[in-house]
């Protein structure tokens, strides 16, 4: 089986995307603080960022250690975890240029992406995030929207980098579990 390292942000349920994917991978969990170190320790075939940053903008907002890029690892960040991923790859992320999402959001999704392969273009998705990032960092592609949102998730294939601005663990997220499926599979 696979290991996944779910990294959690403080504010997340670490727990819940475990509980989605339990059958499917090795599960080991670590604070944003020791995710570098634990990734080397448990020797993980992937990382998910679990989001729960309160404020990604604050000073002190938690952040990982950027070598665990070097590490070359397939790394999907969730909703605040994307955000993370832009502005540490210089992405824009902000408040102001489009709506706080909450609850039941219908999404269009890019099927051609390894993490949305095989599933519908349009599906219910559950948010809950009042940033949004604004501007893709460079080599980053657009794979979906929403009514108020135009960049819902990104990719950046070659450094294996995915998010979504959604909770694929979360209750309205119609095709969650596959798409951490898709993602665990494509490692």
């Amino acid at each position: 089986m696979k290991k996944i390292l779910i990294v959690d942000f403080g504010y997340s349920n670490p727990d819940k995307i475990a509980e989605k994917i339990s059958d499917l991978a090795n599960i080991y969990l670590s604070n944003y603080k020791n995710a570098y170190e634990k990734a080397l320790e448990f020797k993980v075939d992937g990382i998910i960022f679990g989001g729960g940053i309160s404020d990604i903008m604050a000073e002190d907002a938690p952040r990982v250690d950027k070598a665990i890029y070097d590490l070359g690892l397939p790394i999907f960040g969730i909703c605040s975890g994307m955000e993370l991923i832009a502005l540490d790859f210089g992405g824009v992320v902000g408040r102001d240029k489009f709506p706080f999402e909450k609850g039941d959001v219908v999404a269009t999704l890019d099927s051609n992406s390894i993490i949305f392969k095989n599933l519908p273009e349009k599906q219910h998705t559950h948010m809950y995030h009042g940033y949004s990032v604004e501007e893709l960092p460079k080599n980053f592609i657009n794979i979906g929207s929403t009514e108020n949102g135009p960049i819902a998730a990104f990719e950046n294939p070659e450094l294996k980098l995915y998010g979504t601005i959604f909770h694929p663990e979360g209750k309205y997220s119609q095709y969650g579990r596959e798409i951490l499926k898709n993602f665990i599979n494509s490692i």
